[in-house]
């Protein structure tokens, strides 16, 4: 029957890093000390030496990879500007006709433009959009 694999805590491999960085003991004397394989001790010496200086590290100070908000909210900005465009840009289109439309759809379209725009009741503003097709072509 296999043995079952010891699970070391993090604690005991920094006491092992800490013993090892000391160097009062040779490494395989510390491997017989804390009864850990001789190849441990120096892999957990190296992660001690390596890392170490993230301890010291300020958290203030740490830059970030991501994009700033001040981006995120230039580009929320250009964004809106651009839709408002197309929207406008797409009620004209609809109103003067240009793309293929019959005009059943041209004056639904007006219609629903209009009532976009908040200009008045149904009745009023079909007939501003015939008035305006007359004069557009």
């Amino acid at each position: 029957m296999a043995r079952k694999r010891r699970v070391l805590s993090s604690q005991f491999k920094a006491k092992v890093a800490m013993a090892a960085a000391k160097e009062d003991q040779t490494l395989s004397a510390l491997a017989s000390k804390f009864a850990v394989h001789s190849n441990q001790v120096p892999a957990w010496k190296k992660t001690l030496v390596e890392r170490v200086a993230e301890l010291f590290e300020d958290g203030r100070m740490k830059t970030e990879s991501g994009p700033s908000t001040d981006d995120w909210f230039a580009q929320i900005g250009r964004l809106q500007v651009e839709l408002e465009w197309l929207k406008k840009r797409r009620v004209c289109r609809l109103r003067l006709g240009v793309g293929g439309l019959n005009s059943t759809m041209r004056r639904s379209a007006c219609v629903d433009s209009a009532n976009f725009w908040g200009w008045g009741d149904r009745v009023a503003t079909t007939r501003r959009c015939r008035n305006r097709r007359r004069t557009f072509g």
